[in-house]
């Protein structure tokens, strides 16, 4: 049973042990892909009403996660949800969980319909 502190752990021995996703974000330059995933977010709005749309960079590196672990649209929001919720139990309990790669710097984590959206517009902008 995994208890209240265990996330923080897990998150230092994975950063410690030279974990593959850990170096994965070494090795990808990620916001170079930027410009050219920049083209999914970029439509004319009716208005300034509504939600921004969501990073592509970090919407690129969940297509990335999804298809390396093989899960669903539905799955991988339920892993992202869970992954929030640890770290926001650790936050409010005053543990500071470590830092593991770069911050997505986005207000929350895609729901699965955004997922399915975005993979169909990806596949557009990468077919040769």
């Amino acid at each position: 049973m995994s208890g209240m502190f265990d996330l923080h752990g897990r998150l230092l021995k994975i950063d410690s042990n030279g974990d593959f996703l850990v170096a994965l974000d070494r090795l990808v330059p990620w916001e170079s892909f930027r410009e050219r995933l920049q083209v999914l977010r970029d439509k004319p709005r009716k208005s300034n009403a509504g939600a921004r749309g969501y990073d592509p960079v970090m919407m690129f590196k969940v297509l990335v996660l999804q298809s390396m672990y093989n899960l669903s649209d539905a799955a991988t929001e339920a892993q992202i949800r869970a992954l929030k919720r640890e770290i926001e139990l650790l936050k409010k309990t005053g543990v500071q969980p470590p830092r593991v790669g770069q911050p997505g710097g986005t207000r929350q984590q895609p729901p699965s319909r955004t997922i399915e959206i975005y993979r169909g517009k990806e596949k557009t902008v990468y077919s040769y």
